[in-house]
């Protein structure tokens, strides 16, 4: 965080009493959790259950221990964070808004909306994840309502995390130019009941000249099924454009390997294909990441192991990693590819003699076992953070339209439920 945990803020400071102090460490508390547990999202070291019951579970009581302080809290600490206009830590603003939005007996959803076009970056940012982690049914008119201002656009990704079909207001959004609210609302329209006016605008914004307009439009025509998504899917994907060579993996085409293969020849493209390539789930895919695991960039390493683990569920600890000190003047965390293990290439490579005849006889594979094309959910929880949103990725596009798209920003409740209301899906359409 930008501040130590127990830091002393003049901002939104309650009159000094014991209570005080309880309340205000609650917010440093909340506002700390909250920031590792947006980290830890992507981590390549939690599993969902592990995110649950560690950052998760330490965020909500703190989150919790804001709201029982009810309406002075609110009044003397919460909005006077959520309303400063010179806020510069969003995990700040956005703990205080998600005790507002929790409080009991109290509804200031319509305030915290209010303040949403004239609050400064981060104080917006905090808002809205704080709105996307609450997901309180309740709101989805005042969303709806609140998303017909210009000014709201970053609703639209709120709207996405709650599954809500914004109807047709998603249309000026998806024309505005704006390229973080045209994203936001091809993720929102993914729910839309009747796509008719949507197809024609998702199939041009394939050509957007903004590389994260381009790729959630053939994300949404993937999971929409539309031809046109899976030929701008492989044109991008030859082009090296990252992400798509993902894509163009998970969907495993003939020839899907050209392109991620070719890439690792390409600095700039290299990481994104090594990601690609771990779930290419061949054994060819982890004879090209064991090659690159020597690699003297520790980037390129690292992503290489990374892609091995994943096809072959080696897991790079002990022997097979090499011992990294922490630097102790860091004061930023890792990053998630720094947060990497660094692969032993030697002790891997031995590894690998004796068990890739074994794994070469199973097909395409994934941690080391058969990757079919419906996997069960006991293969999905032990998943790392940082794939388990790609490998259900990997299953909503199998089922070529019929598929929900999972979302990877709210709690772990919300992930679990999506998971298998996902897998029952593919059930019934097999």
């Amino acid at each position: 965080m930008k501040a130590a945990r127990n830091s002393v803020r003049t901002t939104g400071r309650l009159s000094r009493a014991p209570i005080a102090d309880i309340v205000e460490e609650h917010l440093d508390e909340a506002a700390f959790y909250l920031e590792r547990w947006d980290r830890a999202l992507t981590s390549p070291h939690h599993t969902l259950a592990q995110l649950r019951d560690g950052p998760e579970e330490a965020m909500l009581a703190h989150v919790d221990g804001l709201a029982v302080g009810g309406e002075s809290a609110a009044k003397q600490l919460l909005w006077p964070v959520v309303e400063d206009d010179e806020a510069d830590d969003w995990a700040r603003v956005g703990a205080a808004a998600l005790a507002l939005l929790t409080m009991p007996g109290q509804d200031f959803s319509g305030r915290l909306l209010a303040r949403l076009p004239a609050a400064p970056g981060a104080a917006r940012t905090g808002i809205v994840r704080a709105l996307e982690i609450a997901s309180l049914p309740a709101l989805d008119p005042q969303l709806l309502a609140a998303v017909q201002s210009p000014t709201n656009g970053l609703l639209m990704g709120v709207l996405a995390e709650s599954r809500v079909d914004p109807g047709p207001l998603a249309l000026p959004y998806l024309q505005d130019g704006q390229p973080a609210t045209m994203r936001s609302s091809l993720m929102a329209i993914r729910f839309a009941k009747d796509r008719t006016a949507y197809v024609p605008i998702v199939e041009r914004l394939m050509r957007a000249s903004a590389p994260a307009v381009r790729l959630a439009a053939v994300e949404t025509g993937l999971l929409w099924a539309l031809p046109a998504a899976q030929v701008a899917c492989e044109q991008m994907a030859a082009a090296h454009e990252p992400n798509a060579m993902l894509l163009s993996a998970l969907l495993g085409r003939p020839g899907f390997e050209k392109p991620i293969y070719e890439a690792l020849g390409d600095a700039e493209a290299r990481a994104s294909a090594l990601w690609a390539l771990g779930f290419a789930g061949t054994v060819a895919a982890a004879d090209r990441a064991l090659q690159l695991m020597g690699d003297a960039d520790p980037v390129t390493a690292r992503l290489a192991g990374e892609a091995f683990s994943s096809i072959t569920g080696l897991r790079l600890k002990g022997d097979f990693a090499v011992a990294v000190a922490d630097d102790p003047e860091a004061e930023a965390p890792p990053s998630t590819i720094d947060a990497l293990p660094l692969p032993n290439r030697d002790a891997v490579a031995a590894w690998w003699a004796q068990n890739r005849s074994r794994l070469s006889t199973q097909g395409r594979i994934l941690d080391g076992e058969p990757w079919s094309d419906l996997l069960p959910f006991g293969r999905i929880a032990p998943l790392s953070m940082l794939r388990r949103h790609v490998v259900l990725m990997e299953q909503a596009l199998q089922l070529r339209g019929a598929g929900l798209f999972v979302s990877r920003r709210s709690l772990t409740r919300v992930h679990e439920a999506q998971a298998r209301a996902l897998l029952q899906t593919a059930r019934k359409v097999q």
